[in-house]
C-alpha cells in the first residue's frame, strides 16, 4: 500500500517525465506534421495536417503544464 506523500512524490516523478519526455516527442511530431503542412496537399489533407497540428500543440502545452498542476494541487 502507497502512503500519500509516496504517491504525491511518484506522479510528482510522473509528471516531470511525462513533461520533459512527452514535450520532446510531441515537438518531434509537430515537426513532421509542419514539414507535411509545405507540401502541395489536397484540401482534405491540409485541413486534417492543419488540424492535427493544432492538436499536437495543445498536448504539448498540457504536457509541459503537469508538474505546475501537480504542485498546485498539493499546495
Amino acid at each position: 500500500m502507497f502512503s500519500e506523500t509516496t504517491t504525491t512524490e511518484y506522479a510528482a516523478e510522473l509528471a516531470a517525465d511525462l513533461a520533459a519526455h512527452g514535450v520532446e516527442a510531441l515537438q518531434d511530431l509537430e515537426v513532421s506534421v509542419s514539414e507535411l503542412q509545405t507540401l502541395p496537399l489536397a484540401p482534405a489533407v491540409a485541413a486534417e495536417a492543419a488540424r492535427l497540428r493544432a492538436a499536437l500543440l495543445t498536448l504539448q502545452a498540457g504536457f509541459a503544464a503537469l508538474p505546475g498542476l501537480l504542485e498546485g494541487a498539493e499546495g
